[in-house]
């Protein structure tokens, strides 16, 4: 019976071994990338969607690397709703600077009233690739400030 068991806990831990290749697994994410705009570009998206984004009551999220994870809280109910962050190419120089990007509702149009909650993430590489390339900022920190002022994240790059 030693044998077995023996001859058992051997052949565990060689498919244990043979199956495991020293890393950890990596979360998949399916973020939705960020677009960004010229700032006559972004100008014009808040004038058209200006009264709508009061549709978005609350934001709740962090950044972590390039992703920005959001929970919103946002009126509607009665279709499915689909969500762009837009924003701008330029940003405000101050000591850490200021970008600004609008979450936007670009589902059907819904009427419902109820405070539904969704959990959305966001690719921001495409904006840290625009930064960099353009030359607005290498490196560091800036403020992502988001629909007007609703809410603010750290971003380090």
């Amino acid at each position: 019976m030693g044998k077995t068991l023996t001859f058992i806990f051997t052949v565990i831990c060689a498919v244990a071994l043979v199956g495991c290749n020293g890393e950890a697994p990596q979360e998949v994410i399916d973020a939705i990338p960020i677009i960004v705009v010229d700032d006559s570009t972004y100008q014009a998206y808040l004038i058209i969607v200006g009264d709508s984004l009061s549709v978005i009551t609350q934001m709740e999220g962090n950044i972590e690397g390039d992703i920005l994870h959001l929970i919103v809280t946002f009126l509607g109910g009665c279709e499915e709703q689909q969500f762009e962050l837009i924003a701008s190419g330029g940003i405000a120089k101050s000591l850490p600077p200021y970008g600004f990007a609008l979450l936007i509702n670009s589902g059907p149009a819904d009427t419902c009233q109820a405070e539904t909650r969704t959990s959305l993430d966001f690719d921001l590489t495409p904006y840290r690739e625009h930064l960099q390339s353009s030359g607005l900022l290498e490196s560091g920190k800036i403020y992502l400030v988001l629909n007007e002022g609703l809410a603010q994240y750290e971003y380090h790059f």
